[in-house]
């Protein structure tokens, strides 16, 4: 089970970033760069045990490019987001790992030192991104990723 809720979560989050309106991509990228790790998730509107989370962490690049850690080892990921739209979107694209090629479609929003991201599942399809936080009513997980406290940059 974790192992699937693992490769599931890799998602929404983990993403590098990239985005046509340039002064709001430095903008986002400056709040976003730095450690991330995962303290929640939600499917179907219920949470799952924080026991049974995965030891998922990643690091945002200035790039925009992440490297994502995993308990099955490291990977690389890149995102284009869309800091204009409401709310913000993204789409994640996976560089390796056991999800390499496959996309995900989704929105995020921050909120002091946590990052909120609901997406699709791997594979999804660009229509198919949710349009609010509610995991009830949309297919994917709702994560939650706090900062890291070590990273000094923040």
């Amino acid at each position: 089970m974790r192992k699937a809720i693992a490769l599931f979560l890799l998602l929404g989050a983990s993403g590098g970033l990239a985005a046509a309106d340039d002064e709001a991509l430095a903008k986002e990228l400056k709040a976003l760069a730095g450690s991330w790790k995962l303290v929640a998730v939600e499917v179907e509107g219920k949470p799952v045990p924080k026991g049974d989370l995965p030891a998922i962490s990643f690091t945002l690049h200035p790039d925009g490019r992440s490297t994502v850690r995993t308990p099955d080892g490291e990977f690389q990921t890149k995102s284009v987001i869309a800091p204009g739209k409401t709310p913000k979107a993204f789409d994640i694209e996976y560089l390796g790992g056991p999800l390499k090629g496959q996309k995900q479609y989704g929105i995020y929003k921050v909120e002091g030192h946590r990052w909120t991201v609901f997406s699709t599942p791997p594979g999804g399809k660009p229509e198919d991104r949710p349009r609010a936080f509610d995991s009830k009513t949309a297919k994917g997980a709702l994560v939650v990723w706090e900062r890291v406290k070590h990273d000094k940059k923040r």
